[in-house]
């Protein structure tokens, strides 16, 4: 992503109650600038509104969530402008992004949301981040550093439940890191600035990826928060060798991509990826597209991992894939047991999609 992106990436810190939000942006403040990059913050727009008296409980859950939305997205739009003012290296963090308010809202409510500010779930969960970073509550793994006070008043369970709620708001995005209490808060700030260096391309924009074959059957055991996205890519000759060209989206809205892979060794590449328009698509498809895959993408988390479930039957192929991706080549995702039975496929390249793709 460095040096393609055509504006600073953008990225939003999340999570449950007592995840460490505060202190680990705070720690990206310090980090960044030590890695020649100027950080941003957006500020948290629901806190930023109940701090200036407009409160939830006065003026309805319904209203104060469509304020907070179009909040937030003046609040993003206006940083944003600084950052591509900057003439540096910059960027954007964003205490919390649109896609949180969901958390708070039923199914009918937030489909009325998106219909006053006329936008569409890719549009906000997907177009506007490069990344989404979720930390998981205290209470969820650290549950003696979980402490209720005059300004959180949830209980544990509470807490959890917030916590899931929030993190499956984000399930679809492209880019979602869930950050676990498995080692201690030092180490987990850490954690979270291993991954927002991962995606600033630091040192550079490696793709470090799992991949298994898993039966079909696994389909009807996923998870009730799994989001499903369709995924149309079409592979391009170019001069510097093959780019590909994505449609990525759901309920027929879309958010565009361009990639340009170079692979270092079996289930690790060179990636860069930024956002181009759907005319840029189209014109790119249709002139140098070579080869095409379409395939449905189911997303979900286990175990505080980010899966993603990949169905190639829209293009006739009895063939699904279980696809993982880490920030260290070492790591070792624990897989959910319903997939069983699967095989590691990450070093057969007739299981990439390259490979897999058909001709135009």
């Amino acid at each position: 992503m460095a040096g393609y992106a055509k504006r600073p990436p953008v990225f939003v810190l999340t999570g449950g109650p007592c995840g460490g939000k505060t202190s680990v942006l705070a720690h990206l403040q310090w980090e960044l600038p030590q890695h020649g990059v100027r950080v941003i913050t957006v500020p948290e727009a629901a806190r930023t509104l109940m701090e200036s008296g407009i409160l939830p409980a006065e003026v309805g859950m319904e209203a104060f969530q469509e304020t907070v939305t179009r909040t937030q997205l003046a609040l993003e739009g206006i940083f944003r402008g600084v950052a591509d003012a900057a003439g540096v290296p910059a960027v954007v963090l964003c205490d919390r992004g649109v896609m949180d308010n969901r958390a708070y809202m039923d199914e009918p409510m937030f489909l009325r949301l998106l219909k006053r500010v006329g936008m569409s779930v890719p549009e906000l969960r997907d177009a506007r981040y490069d990344a989404v970073v979720h930390l998981v509550t205290a209470a969820n793994g650290a549950e003696p550093h979980y402490v209720c006070d005059t300004e959180r008043k949830e209980s544990p369970a509470e807490a959890r439940a917030l916590d899931e709620a929030t993190r499956d708001a984000w399930v679809g995005h492209p880019h979602l890191h869930v950050v676990d209490n498995s080692t201690g808060f030092e180490e987990k700030k850490q954690r979270v600035l291993k991954a927002v260096l991962h995606h600033l391309g630091m040192p550079i924009p490696l793709e470090i990826e799992r991949k298994y074959a898993v039966p079909r059957s696994a389909l009807t055991r996923l998870p009730g928060h799994a989001k499903r996205v369709e995924i149309e890519q079409y592979y391009l000759e170019t001069e510097q060798g093959v780019e590909r060209v994505r449609r990525r989206g759901q309920d027929g809205q879309y958010v565009y991509y361009r990639t340009i892979k170079a692979p270092v060794r079996p289930g690790v590449n060179i990636e860069h990826e930024w956002q181009i328009t759907e005319e840029e698509y189209v014109h790119e498809r249709d002139a140098r597209g070579i080869a095409y895959v379409r395939k449905h993408r189911w997303c979900f988390v286990h175990e505080h991992q980010y899966f993603e479930f990949d169905d190639f039957s829209p293009m006739e192929l009895d063939l699904c894939l279980l696809e993982v991706e880490l920030t260290e080549e070492q790591a070792v995702p624990l897989l959910p047991p319903w997939i069983a039975p699967c095989r590691d496929v990450t070093d057969d390249r007739s299981f990439s999609n390259r490979a897999l793709a058909r001709p135009v």
